[in-house]
């Protein structure tokens, strides 16, 4: 990686051009006939093209080994009574341990630049109905490279690059807030899954269940972190947030627990507590004025577990958690779900998600699929469809009565301009990237 950029928050406002000579960044100047994007997510490439001009701060998220934070939910003790305690006594603190640090890592990599004179011929086949054709012999062998850089170990390294691309390549309405938030992939959270002590869980279910606890934890402190991004939210006037991740749902946590012979335990009776309280806590937080003052619209991924999430016992992402939220599934080019996308009540709308062409590092293109970018395609269409002056009340009911009776919301347009094809080419995919190897391989039209 190359050194960090830094500068003062108050420059910001500032200076309006790109990377300089000297590695460091400088800051789009903010303008208030723009919508502000907050993205929250791991892998900024601030020198991609698609990018230039739009990102106006970029913070990295910080944490102190120096500070203990508060555990939670589930204290080691042995006694219900001292778990309890234990618990309400963590709640009371407020987690100071880490904090936003402005600022943001140059990435870039060096593989891409091996392979630079192939990045327009790429770029173009990507779009055209002809990939084979244009990758003949050896020269198919060297574009493998591009689709073994994009595909292998490094990328999720890139996924910021891709949802921020999305929103911003070619659309002059938006302006960009980045936060660099290190991410899991669902498959190294199933890979580290563990099972879950049944003796343990038991504590966990009678804690959560007790009045008192549950007030405690609903009256929690807000992080040092939390309040850092509410801040952001309010300093550069937020309107949309892109949410592209979440966390593993009912149904995967079963499966997992069956494939690794775990005890039995309710999933499903925690879930609905810890979700429950996340909604009491959320509502008490703004009721006392403790979340942004500024209004704000959050797009939230569905998830990519092929999963029903109709309740909160099956899913942290269904409606209602927090206020003012939108959980969207992905529809492939026929507009019918994708075999990945999460299904059910909580999600509120799908939209495109399924082998779509993004901006990826040193300007080449590359395709992806899965709802974390169905979330930045709905952000790009919203901010392209409505200006800065109108109301988040009015965005949404614009967005609901556009919407067909299976809650699709199209836009042929930008299906047009971001859609993947190939003839003759299976484009069934699994989560979270479709790998681009795949048209490679594919046989010529």
């Amino acid at each position: 990686m190359d050194k960090l950029c830094w500068t003062i928050p108050i420059l910001w406002m500032a200076f309006s051009c790109g990377p300089t000579e000297d590695g460091f960044y400088a800051f789009a100047a903010a303008d208030p006939d723009r919508h502000t994007v907050l993205v929250q997510d791991d892998g900024f490439d601030l020198r991609t093209e698609a990018l230039a001009d739009k990102v106006i701060a970029a913070y990295l998220i910080y944490c102190d080994e120096k500070v203990e934070a508060p555990s939670s939910p589930a204290p080691a003790a042995q006694s219900f009574e001292e778990a309890k305690q234990s618990f309400i006594d963590d709640m009371a603190q407020a987690d100071e341990s880490c904090f936003l640090a402005a600022g943001m890592y140059l990435q870039k990599s060096r593989s891409f630049e091996r392979i630079a004179p192939f990045r327009e011929r790429w770029n173009a086949a990507l779009r055209s109905g002809s990939f084979i054709a244009q990758f003949p012999g050896r020269e198919l062998d060297r574009a493998r490279k591009v689709a073994t850089v994009l595909d292998g170990e490094e990328k999720y390294i890139y996924h910021g690059t891709f949802t921020t691309g999305l929103i911003a390549v070619d659309n002059p309405r938006v302006q960009l807030v980045l936060i660099q938030k290190p991410l899991s992939s669902v498959q190294q959270l199933v890979s580290e899954y563990t099972c879950l002590d049944p003796t343990t869980f038991a504590l966990d279910l009678q804690v959560l269940g007790d009045p008192e606890a549950q007030q405690a934890y609903v009256e929690r402190p807000l992080t040092r972190l939390e309040r850092d991004i509410n801040q952001v939210i309010d300093r550069h006037r937020v309107g949309f947030i892109n949410q592209s991740f979440g966390t593993l749902g009912r149904a995967t946590r079963e499966r997992l627990q069956s494939e690794h012979d775990c005890p039995a335990v309710d999933l499903q009776k925690l879930l609905k507590l810890q979700n429950e309280l996340l909604q009491r806590k959320e509502k008490h937080r703004k009721e006392a004025g403790l979340t942004a003052s500024q209004a704000y619209l959050t797009i939230q991924a569905a998830g990519n577990e092929a999963a029903l999430i109709d309740t909160l016992e099956d899913s942290r992402e269904c409606s209602g958690i927090k206020q003012d939220t939108l959980v969207v599934g992905a529809v492939d080019k026929d507009r019918m779900p994708t075999s990945f996308t999460n299904l059910g009540n909580c999600v509120d709308l799908y939209t495109f998600g399924q082998d779509l062409i993004v901006p990826a590092p040193d300007d080449f293109n590359h395709v992806v699929s899965g709802t974390s970018f169905s979330v930045p395609f709905l952000i790009r269409a919203l901010t392209l469809d409505h200006s800065p002056d109108e109301t988040l009340d009015q965005i949404r009911k614009s967005l609901v009565s556009s919407l067909d009776i299976h809650r699709v919301f199209w836009d042929a347009t930008l299906f047009d301009q971001f859609a993947f094809r190939v003839a003759g080419l299976d484009q069934g995919n699994v989560f979270p990237l479709i790998s681009s190897s795949q048209a490679l391989y594919a046989d010529p039209p």
